[in-house]
């Protein structure tokens, strides 16, 4: 049975450790993943915030110069077939040159075919400019922006593609909002800030790698930075409420392995003091009745004198009444699991337990060291008796000394009567000394083989004073005695 016990105990620890494990493994590597995420995400979603800002931002260049173009006091558009395939060439000058020379020798030109253009035209027609303004503008200018460089295709258009690049301010309010919502299309929601410097971030930040905010391929570079919460601190909150499951998952197995090992072991302890109460109450019952039947045999055989049949019933009478004890002790056993006490009274304290020292006749062995005489409780005068009686008659059994020695304290602590009774007897190891409350239990060390009972004394004492509105607790060491301490209402 107990070689079982062990095996059940030793699997589920395994299993509740595996169990613990998986737990712990599966929150680290959702741990490590989330955070490897957030980081990539986070850089990712700025690359991609940058890009649509910069987006509109050409878009806006584009959609400036488109009109720029439309402006004939700003540039001239004319068309002609001069050419050997008679196909029509668009024409774009400047209607003010900056330079003079420019005009002369016709530098300030750009000349360029559309080959989605099949009219043949010698002069422009609005349509037609407006088509070569939209193609230009989607073919060529965009080209151009988005390869973030500036061609003079004359020089007033030059200068103003430059001063629009130029004028057109990066926005950090604007990327700071895009950026967010790039997180938020990612799943990732948070406080988003930027910088456009490498700094020392606080440990409860994260800063993204930086990224080109410029619209220009050359020259002096935007750079930009993002500034997000931390990792760590992201994937508590994200994830606290599947952190909570699972530590709550621990905690429930782990109570109800505590709980199922608990009961085993309580179920192993009940079968070995059931053992243990068989054992010794078959020797107990057994001794006198083996008394009784010899006795009773030898009246039945031999005609004895008057006083040899006294002897011998009388020794039949003591064996009987061991028996009776006995069994009036299993009695109180059994009722004292429902018992309520009744007839409580107004007791004397140094009466109660002089009485019970001079019914044990244990004068010369026991000592009473408080000077106060008035000490009163509230109690069961019986029942309080057979408690002291039970605890000093526990005190000289189990001592081996040759001057056995029981001494009897009382101290009033406010409305409490501390009572210590403390012997010089074996003493009791820590690992009985929890379960000498316990209903048939006996402290099983080889120096109380030969004391006799039955385990119920002290599961009594306990019943009697919590009824009492008391509490009894005991100290002790081996081989150097115990001491039963007991706190009793104070009655004045």
């Amino acid at each position: 049975m107990q070689r079982r016990i062990v095996y059940i105990l030793v699997l589920m620890t395994c299993c509740i450790t595996l169990i613990i494990g998986l737990q712990v493994y599966w929150n680290y590597s959702n741990y490590k993943i989330t955070v490897s995420n957030f980081k990539k995400e986070s850089n990712n979603a700025l690359v991609s915030a940058v890009k649509i800002q910069q987006q509109k931002r050409l878009e806006e260049i584009a959609n400036k110069i488109k009109r720029l173009m439309a402006d004939t006091s700003f540039l001239t558009i004319t068309c002609n077939i001069n050419n050997r395939d008679s196909n029509t060439v668009f024409v774009i000058s400047d209607t003010h040159p900056k330079f003079k020379e420019d005009t002369a020798r016709k530098v300030s030109l750009y000349k360029v075919g559309m080959t989605t253009f099949t009219q043949q035209l010698r002069k422009i027609t609005p349509e037609a400019k407006q088509l070569f303004i939209d193609h230009f503008i989607k073919n060529t200018l965009r080209r151009d922006l988005q390869e973030g460089t500036i061609y003079y295709y004359t020089q007033g258009l030059g200068d103003s593609i430059s001063a629009a690049m130029i004028n057109n301010k990066f926005n950090a309010n604007q990327l700071s909002k895009i950026y967010a919502e790039e997180l938020g299309a990612k799943g990732i929601y948070t406080d988003v800030k930027l910088a456009f410097s490498r700094a020392n971030v606080a440990a409860s930040s994260f800063q993204t790698k930086k990224v080109n905010a410029s619209l220009l391929q050359y020259g002096k570079q935007n750079v930009v930075y993002g500034i997000l919460e931390n990792p760590n601190q992201y994937y508590l909150k994200e994830m606290k409420w599947i952190l909570v499951s699972s530590v709550l998952l621990i905690c429930i197995v782990t109570m109800c392995f505590y709980y199922t090992a608990k009961t085993l072991l309580s179920q192993q302890k009940l079968a070995l003091l059931k053992n243990q109460f068989v054992s010794n109450m078959t020797h107990e019952i057994h001794t006198p009745l083996a008394s009784i039947k010899i006795t009773a045999e030898a009246l039945q055989k031999y005609d004895l004198d008057k006083n040899s049949t006294s002897e011998y019933l009388e020794i039949i009478q003591n064996q009987t009444d061991k028996l009776i004890d006995l069994t009036n002790q299993l009695l109180n056993k059994a009722r004292n699991e429902h018992f309520e006490l009744q007839d409580f009274e107004n007791l004397a304290l140094d009466h109660l337990i002089r009485n019970v020292i001079n019914h044990q006749a244990v004068e010369d062995k026991v000592k009473i060291n408080y000077n106060e005489s008035n000490f009163r409780i509230k109690g069961n005068n019986v029942h309080l008796t057979n408690v002291f009686n039970n605890i000093v008659d526990n005190a000289l059994k189990y001592n081996r000394s040759e001057i056995k020695q029981v001494d009897i304290d009382a101290i009033k602590r406010n409305h409490i009567i501390e009572i210590s009774i403390s012997d010089n007897g074996i003493g009791i190891s820590a690992e009985n000394l929890k379960y000498i409350f316990d209903p048939f239990y006996r402290v099983t060390a080889n120096e109380t083989h030969d004391v006799k009972g039955y385990g119920l004394g002290l599961d009594y004492a306990k019943t009697v004073i919590e009824k009492h509105g008391g509490t009894i607790e005991v100290r002790s060491e081996v081989n150097k005695g115990s001491t039963f301490i007991i706190n009793l209402p104070y009655e004045g």
